[in-house]
């Protein structure tokens, strides 16, 4: 070889000078002839990187590099390596970073990363039952790692519960002085089992320290992680500075200990569970392997080839089992960030300290991810020869292992154990049970008057124990009981009883008819009538209760009854001074301010607090004078509103097209806005307790539900009947005003004949004024529906609460007027229905005028969806419903509404009916969003009555075994669809799983054939044209079909 191999002599010197000899002389290689250059990399990645660059500018070129242990030089090695691309293969650089095959292309190693180490000394604890294990690390980076990659371990397995470990310390040895430290603490922390993650050097020094304090196996095992000790480590460490012991002395203190290293290749006849060859054939596939390559020609040495079949050599090839699979894939314990492709599996030899100072290690088995292969017996100690496992047989036997044990010997109940003293009874005041470490003081309630007691006595009832670490128990004064053993205070007579004696369990009740008045008295003569007198009895009611006539009677929500003090009204609800315990529930809260009956706040009036005097109007909350521009705005708006009608015919009977036009595009976005903030407005009428910051939002969304009291109408309108008369009959004007401006324009003669109004165009204008407001007016239909409870019995109106259904001759007239308004919305919808079923018929004959009629519900619509607009119209109302259906009870609105705005979003996401694709994407989206503001705002639900949660919880049964059904039912369709493929050659698709009938292959062969053959003669242009009119829809789906057949 060329070069000097630095100023250390190495042991890989001579035996690679011996192995390039035997390579020589064998005819393993023919021909081959070897040239090492050798250089000492001092574990430095600085020096390491330094010599192998001075070792490739000089002398003869060099093809391989063969890197030694030190992971941090290999690293620093291998970025140099990057630009002379030559291969590193190490024996046993271990670090997990070295697997990044991106930054190290050039880097394989024949060992597993340390993390198997680990792993192997983590499965051999957990085998022996070891919980309680100290750790000793080194400063080294690879020490580190080991010790936080089994704290990691450890941490898993606690919070899955699955084992009960104890990490007593966590030491670093670097020097004599913390070796020193180190058996001290593990002495002191009484740990038995310890984790070594050293190399030689710092684990002889601390070997040596446990010497001089008598710590030997068994009482004190190692499992050495950092396993690659040479055979000599005692030989050659013993007797210096750092380590002031004999060879001998330095074996004796690691006698047993447990060393986990790299597997060496293996050549036997087990049977490889991946490939099924046995291990000697794929060694000596292996071995051929190697010997191909070598005979190679030398022009391929230093290539792409050579060094991916190096590569494939040390790993790939290697991975069926020599020295450990290797992880083609990130997926196998441990993972390695960044992911390893390429890092062996460990097949970890097991060795342990039980031979001489020149040989101490001798091989005790193999440990790899299926399990550790047993060579010989387990030896635990130097002097007793029954302290075995015996394991020679491939498996150890447990049933008559010696298992050493991991803490000290189990001191008995009352105990404690103390390295200085041993076993300790704990003193009065304390106790231990079995198994704890330390004496412990008696909890509040409880006593220990004897010394050594496995646990405290429990204080009896009549006394109690008010310290920790009582020796006896404190009697309860006059005036005080506990009826309770255990307890750590006194509790004073309630009122209407007495204590005139100490150390009761119960105090005595008063006469009947009598009350203390207060708690804690101390005879019976504190005992007085402190209640209403009724006919000579003292009467007492208690909470939730009051006096009304001789007798105790229950409390209405919204009164605080509290035992012996007047009934108090809490805010939110209301009574009349003529009855103040007949209570009424106020929505919003906010404008009955409780405690005083009548009160109302800003200036509201009404039972309960439900409107202004006349001539005042509710602004921000407060009853304020109407503004004397009141009316005339309202005419003026009026007017604008009839103006806007007529400008609406013009807008919307634009000419029809397959295509969406900008027009449409822009009407279809504004009334999907208004729909939206329509939904927000009936979300904002449940029942909630909004914060400030959202009910402005909702109030403002008033305006887009005709809320005209919301506008200042009932400084026009004056009473609620009448403001909701003019609600109802809103809609009814606006149609007959369409109708009014179609006959205007027809007999005016100055109006041009192509302005005129046509009558199909005239009733798609109605239908799309209906259909936008079919919302709005479903809400003012259902008003005088929405009748929710009073705590006296009464139900009102959510949007007037002095209205009493069906009670107040007003609600009759209002539920008249809905009636009348909600039969016109549903005979609305009929003829909508009608309008959609006859589409497609009238289509076919060419009744354009009928088309034109309808096309409010069809012209936003695909084609083939045409019938998307009447599904969609009843949403309003089904809104708007769920307020009806669950006035009392806010959670259920709230759970239907989302229902409702769910069952149409999927359908919708299912069909993707609008004309315009990115309308579908708006639709979906407006529909996702109001879904998670309906979710948000279950923060706002009040208490559920406990009947409601019942119900509740039924529901949820109901809907968990509705999913199981479904899974149930798509597992048995799945299963008999390839029953019938399969078993019985069937080569149709299931209907089921196709969600429809799958068209014939032989039909639409023909019908191809016939549309080729009509295509074929179509001129160019004219093909052109026809594209052009084409929707958006139908041209992706005609260049798809032509993809899909074109591909074919």
């Amino acid at each position: 070889y060329n070069g000097p191999a630095g100023d250390l002599a190495t042991i890989s010197e001579p035996l690679l000078s011996a192995a390039a000899q035997e390579i020589e002389d064998s005819s393993f290689l023919p021909g081959y002839r070897l040239k090492l250059h050798l250089a000492d990399g001092e574990c430095s990645g600085q020096i390491a990187t330094r010599r192998v660059i001075e070792a490739f500018s000089e002398g003869q070129p060099k093809h391989a590099v063969l890197g030694a242990a030190c992971s941090g030089a290999s690293e620093a090695v291998n970025d140099a390596l990057y630009y002379y691309k030559v291969l590193q293969v190490s024996p046993s650089s271990t670090s997990v970073s070295l697997s990044d095959r991106a930054r190290f292309p050039f880097f394989t190693r024949m060992a597993p990363s340390y993390r198997f180490n680990v792993y192997a000394v983590f499965d051999v604890l957990k085998m022996f039952n070891f919980q309680r294990v100290g750790v000793v690390h080194g400063p080294l980076s690879i020490s580190v790692l080991a010790r936080d990659f089994f704290m990691e371990l450890v941490q898993r397995d606690l919070d899955a519960g699955t084992y009960s470990w104890t990490v007593l310390l966590r030491k670093q040895v670097q020097d004599l002085e913390t070796a020193s430290e180190a058996a001290d603490l593990v002495q002191k922390r009484d740990a038995r089992i310890n984790l070594m993650a050293l190399y030689e050097n710092d684990g002889v020094v601390l070997l040596c320290q446990t010497f001089r304090r008598g710590m030997f196996s068994p009482d004190y095992v190692w499992m050495l992680s950092s396993g690659w000790w040479n055979q000599n480590f005692a030989v050659r460490l013993a007797g210096t500075a750092s380590c002031p012991c004999t060879a001998d002395e330095v074996i004796q203190a690691g006698y047993g200990l447990m060393a986990f290293d790299m597997g060496p290749m293996m050549n036997t006849n087990d049977v490889h569970g991946l490939s099924g060859r046995t291990l000697s054939s794929i060694y000596s596939g292996y071995l051929n392997d190697c010997a191909a390559f070598g005979n190679g020609p030398y022009s391929e040495l230093n290539s792409d080839f050579s060094r991916e079949s190096l590569y494939n050599i040390s790993l790939q090839q290697d991975y069926m089992g020599a020295t450990g699979r290797v992880r083609i894939f990130n997926d196998v314990e441990p993972t390695t960030i960044p992911p390893s492709y390429g890092d062996r599996e460990g097949n970890i030899l097991m060795r342990q300290i039980v031979g001489t100072t020149a040989q101490p290690l001798e091989q005790l088995g193999f440990w790899s991810a299926a399990g550790i292969l047993w060579l010989t017996d387990l030896v635990w100690s130097q002097t007793n020869s029954s302290q075995i496992v015996a394991c020679s047989s491939g498996t150890c036997d447990m049933s008559t292992a010696f298992i050493p044990r991991d803490r000290s010997s189990q001191c008995p109940a009352g105990s404690t154990w103390s390295n200085e003293l041993g076993c300790g009874d704990c003193p009065t005041g304390r106790f231990a049970a079995l198994g704890m470490t330390e004496c412990e003081s008696c909890a509040l309630g409880s006593f220990s008057n004897e010394s050594g007691l496995p646990a405290c006595f429990l204080c009896p009832a009549g006394s109690v124990g008010e310290a920790q670490g009582a020796e006896e128990c404190t009697v309860c004064h006059e005036g005080f009981f506990m009826n309770e053993s255990g307890q750590s205070a006194c509790l004073k007579c309630n009122e209407g009883t007495y204590s005139d004696d100490s150390g009761l369990t119960q105090c005595r009740d008063c006469p009947a008819g009598r009350t203390t008045n207060y708690k804690g008295a101390l005879d019976a003569q504190a005992c007085t009538c402190n209640g209403d007198l009724w006919q000579g009895q003292c009467i007492r009611c208690l909470d939730t209760t009051r006096f009304e006539l001789g007798t105790c009677v229950t409390c209405q929500e919204g009164l605080v009854c509290d035992e012996g003090k007047q009934p108090e009204l809490l805010p939110g609800y209301y009574t009349t001074p003529e009855a103040p315990y007949d209570v009424y529930k106020c929505l919003p809260a906010d404008k009955c301010p409780g405690a005083t009956p009548g009160a109302c706040n800003g200036g509201r009036v009404g039972v309960p607090c439900t409107q202004c005097p006349d001539g005042l109007s509710l602004e921000n909350g407060v009853c304020s004078a109407c503004a004397s521009l009141s009316t005339p705005g309202w005419v003026v708006s009026i007017l604008i509103g009839m103006v806007c009608l007529v400008a609406c015919y013009y807008l919307m009977n634009s000419a029809a097209t397959a295509k969406a036009s900008m027009m449409l595009a822009t009407t279809c976005v504004l009334a999907m806005t208004i729909s939206m903030l329509q939904s927000v407005g009936i979300v904002g009428m449940i029942s909630f307790e909004w914060p400030s910051e959202l009910a402005w939002v909702f109030d403002a969304m008033n305006f887009f539900l005709l809320d005209v009291d919301s506008l200042g109408f009932d400084c026009v309108a004056g009473s609620p009947i009448n403001r909701y008369a003019f609600s109802v009959a809103a809609l009814p004007c606006a149609l007959l005003w369409l109708i009014t401006a179609a006959v205007l324009s027809r007999v005016l003669p100055f109006i041009p004949r192509h302005r005129r109004f046509e009558i199909p165009k005239t009733i798609s204008t109605m239908g799309q004024v209906v259909q936008v407001s079919f919302t709005i007016v479903s809400k003012i239909a259902l008003e005088p529906m929405m009748c929710y409870s009073h705590p006296n019995g009464k139900h009102g109106l959510l949007k007037h609460n002095g209205i009493f259904c069906f009670d107040s001759p007003e609600h009759t007239t209002m539920f008249f007027l809905g009636v009348i308004l909600l039969t016109g919305l549903i005979s609305f919808y009929a003829l909508a229905v009608f309008g959609t079923v006859h589409a497609p018929r009238a289509a076919k004959k060419g009744q354009a005028g009928f088309l034109q009629c309808i096309r409010f519900l069809i012209a936003r619509f695909r084609v083939d969806f045409w019938w998307y607009g009447t599904l969609v119209l009843p949403r309003g109302l089904m809104l708007s419903l769920s307020i009806v259906l669950a006035a009392d009870y806010p959670y259920v609105q709230m759970l239907l509404i989302v229902f409702i705005i769910l069952t149409y979003m999927v359908v919708q996401l299912i069909v993707w009916p609008w004309k315009l694709p990115a309308l579908n994407l708006f639709d979906g989206l407006v529909s996702v969003c109001l879904i998670m503001m309906m979710s948000t705002m279950g923060a706002f639900t009040p208490e559920l009555p406990l009947e409601l949660r019942e119900s509740l919880t039924s529901v949820s049964l109901g809907i968990m075994v509705m999913m199981q059904v479904v899974v149930v039912f798509m597992v048995g369709v799945t299963v008999m669809a390839m029953f019938y493929r399969h078993a019985l050659g069937g080569a149709k698709e299931s209907v089921i799983l196709a969600l429809g009938k799958v068209p014939h292959t032989e039909v639409l062969a023909q019908k191809l054939t016939h549309f080729g053959a009509s295509l074929k003669d179509l001129p160019h242009l004219e093909m052109v044209r026809l594209l052009e009119n084409l929707s958006v829809y139908d041209l992706r789906m005609t260049h798809n079909v032509m993809t899909a057949v074109g591909a074919e």
